[in-house]
C-alpha cells in the first residue's frame, strides 16, 4: 500500500500538488526560501572558518559535495516520515529510491546537466565565500539575472531603455561593492561571474525539470548528482577532507536549510506564481544575508559597500520586474477583431451581429 501511495503521488506530478495552492501561499514559500537560502551563505562561511590544529579545515570541494548529499538524505528521511504519518503535503511522501530511479529514466539527462552546472557553479560561490565572505558572494550573486538577460542578446532580443539602465545599475553596484582599499576585486568579480553563469544555467534547467516531473524526486536526484560531482572534484584535486565535527554539522545544516528546504520552497513557489513573478523576490536574498551578518556581528559593510549593495539590489530587482512585463507582452494573445457583418448587416440593418 505504501508503494501504491508513493506511486500515486508521483503520478500526480507537480500540477496536482500545486494547483490548489493560492498565490499567497506561493509568495510565502518564496519569501521563506529567500531567508533559508540567505542563511545558507552564513552557515557556509562559518563552516569554512572552523580551524583545528590537528585537523585540516573543510575543503571547498568537500563542502560542495557534503551539502547536497545532506539535502538528499533529508529528502529520503522526510519521504519515509511522511509515509509513516500518512501526510501528503508537498507530495514529499512520494520520495523513494524507486521514484528517483523513475526520474532518472524520464529526465536523467536534463537533471545531470543541471547538476554538473550546479556543482561547478557552487564551487565558485564557495570559493568566493571562503575568500571574501558571505555578503560579497550574495550581493555579486545577483549578477545572475543580469547575465540571463544579456545572453538573450545572442538570440536577437533587444534591450529596452529601462532594462539597460537596470543592468548598468546592477553592474555598477557590483563594482562599487567590490572596491576596497583603493582597488577593485577582479578575482572576486571573476569568480562570481563564472559561478553566476553556471548557477543560472542550473536554475533554468531545474525549473523546466521540476515543472514536468515529480518535484521532490527530481530535486533529490539533482542533489545526489551534485554531491557526486563534488566528490569527483574533491578526488581529482586531492582535497577530500571534511574538517571537524563542527564544520560537518554546519555544512549539513546548510544543506538541509538551503539545498533541501530552501530550494524546494523556491521551485515550489515558482511553480505556483510563475518564474516572472517569483524571480524579483529571489533577488532579495542578499538582504537576508546582510541582516543575519549584522545581527551576528560578522558583517560590517563600509558606506561604499552599502551604496553598491543597494544598487545591486535595485538593479537586479528592477530587471526581474521588467522581465515580468516583457514576458506578459511576448506571451499575450492577440485580441481577435470584432466580426464584421456582411453588407447590409444582419436583417438588412447594417449592424454588427450580437
Amino acid at each position: 500500500m505504501k508503494a501504491n501511495r508513493a506511486a500515486s503521488s508521483i503520478a500526480a506530478g507537480p500540477t496536482n500538488a500545486f494547483v490548489s495552492m493560492s498565490m499567497v501561499s506561493g509568495y510565502v514559500m518564496l519569501v521563506m526560501s529567500v531567508v533559508l537560502n540567505g542563511w545558507r551563505y552564513n552557515l557556509e562561511s562559518a563552516a569554512l572558518k572552523v580551524r583545528s590544529g590537528s585537523v585540516a579545515p573543510v575543503s571547498v570541494w568537500a563542502m560542495t559535495a557534503l551539502e547536497p548529499l545532506a539535502g538528499a538524505l533529508a529528502f529520503f528521511v522526510t519521504g519515509w516520515l511522511w509515509r509513516k504519518m500518512r501526510w501528503s503535503w508537498g507530495a514529499l511522501d512520494g520520495v523513494t529510491v524507486d521514484s528517483c530511479i523513475e526520474a532518472t529514466k524520464k529526465q536523467g539527462g536534463l537533471v545531470l546537466v543541471a547538476a554538473l552546472a550546479g556543482s561547478s557553479g557552487q564551487w565558485f560561490l564557495n570559493t568566493s565565500n571562503k575568500l571574501y565572505g558571505p555578503e560579497f558572494t550574495a550581493f555579486l550573486g545577483n549578477l545572475m539575472p543580469v547575465l540571463l538577460v544579456l545572453t538573450g542578446l545572442l538570440s536577437g532580443e533587444r534591450l529596452r531603455r529601462a532594462e539597460l539602465l537596470a543592468i548598468v545599475t546592477a553592474i555598477g553596484g557590483a563594482f562599487l561593492f567590490s572596491y576596497r582599499e583603493g582597488q577593485l576585486n577582479w578575482v572576486g568579480i571573476g569568480l562570481m561571474t563564472l559561478g553566476s553563469v553556471l548557477m543560472a544555467t542550473k536554475k533554468t534547467l531545474m525549473k523546466h525539470a521540476t515543472g514536468i516531473g515529480h518535484l521532490p524526486s527530481v530535486m533529490t536526484l539533482s542533489l545526489v548528482l551534485m554531491g557526486a560531482g563534488g566528490l569527483v572534484g574533491a578526488g581529482l584535486t586531492g582535497t577530500i577532507h571534511f574538517g571537524t565535527m563542527k564544520s560537518i554539522a554546519l555544512c549539513v545544516a546548510g544543506g538541509v536549510a538551503g539545498a533541501m528546504i530552501g530550494m524546494s520552497l523556491l521551485y515550489a513557489g515558482l511553480n505556483v506564481v510563475g518564474l516572472a513573478r517569483g524571480a524579483p523576490i529571489d533577488t532579495l536574498r542578499p538582504l537576508c544575508v546582510l541582516i543575519i551578518g549584522l545581527i551576528s556581528g560578522t558583517a560590517l559593510p563600509a558606506p561604499l559597500q552599502l551604496v553598491g549593495g543597494t544598487m545591486v539590489l535595485f538593479g537586479s530587482f528592477s530587471l526581474a520586474k521588467l522581465g515580468t512585463s516583457r514576458g506578459k507582452t511576448k506571451n499575450a494573445a492577440p485580441t481577435p477583431a470584432a466580426p464584421v457583418a456582411p453588407a447590409g448587416g444582419v436583417g438588412g440593418e447594417g449592424k454588427l451581429p450580437t
